[in-house]
């Protein structure tokens, strides 16, 4: 039976674990504070429906650029901005149907 002393945590896996941390956080990738973090997600979290308003598009509209996203090759500026206009349409689609989250998946 080990001691179970408060001891330093050790081991391959937490070692790997702590380096990968470590240079995500030197590179940029991670936030070096938590708070930061936690300012960042509440605002990313939070959106209006004026947002939403700004990218009507007609249905008409909306499948052909839908089609364009699964058919086309486009650059990443242009799939951004179909995206954007199809927001509403793509989210009234889903409230619409009866799929579960695994059909919606599938499509």
């Amino acid at each position: 039976v080990r001691d179970t002393d408060n001891k330093a945590p050790k081991g391959k896996l937490y070692a790997k674990y702590f380096n990968k941390i470590r240079s995500l956080k030197n590179h940029g990738l991670v936030s070096q504070s938590p708070s930061k973090k936690c300012k960042l997600e509440k605002n990313s979290l939070t959106r209006t429906s004026a947002a939403f308003n700004d990218e009507l598009v007609v249905k008409e509209d909306s499948k052909t650029y839908i089609s364009q996203l699964n058919h086309d090759e486009l650059s990443w500026p242009d799939i951004e901005s179909i995206w954007k206009k199809t927001t509403v349409f793509r989210l009234k689609s889903f409230k619409i149907s009866n799929y579960s989250a695994t059909d919606l998946q599938n499509t």
